[in-house]
């Protein structure tokens, strides 16, 4: 009977301990010390599952806290970003009526140009009017 009382006390109590280092990891303190790594039975491999929780949940910790502050970035960059096309929109706005009025001025000028050419008569070479029907001349006679 003592024999089995030592033999549950010591199966009971490393699964004990064991399972009170599971709930401080799951409670976030990741510095506790996993009893029973040495041993080479299934509480052993137990402690060492464990282990390698606690290490994979601090890696997991480590990159959501790299993600927050990566969305946090990208949030300010797009505030930025957005402060920079209202930016751009507003200077857009104040350009477009000097760009409409300048292609307006274009466009007015190469009307008054065109006007301007159909009221000038083409200039041509006189030509004497007996030229075409009066005699031959001198030239083509000989």
């Amino acid at each position: 009977m003592i024999s089995g009382i030592i033999l549950l006390r010591s199966l009971t109590l490393p699964i004990r301990e064991s399972a009170a280092a599971a709930s401080q990891l799951v409670s976030g303190n990741l510095d506790v010390e996993i009893p029973a790594l040495g041993n080479s039975d299934e509480i052993g491999e137990l402690a060492r599952a464990l282990a390698i929780f606690g290490a994979t949940l601090d890696e997991v910790l480590e990159l959501r806290a790299d993600a927050e502050i990566a969305r946090a970035a990208a949030e300010e960059a797009e505030a930025r970003l957005q402060e920079r096309a209202e930016a751009i929109e507003e200077a857009t706005n104040e350009v477009e009526p000097i760009v409409d009025e300048e292609l307006e001025a274009e466009k007015e000028e190469k009307l008054q140009a065109q006007v301007l050419q159909r009221q000038e008569p083409e200039t041509r070479p006189s030509v004497p009017s007996n030229a075409l029907t009066g005699p031959i001349s001198t030239i083509s006679q000989q």
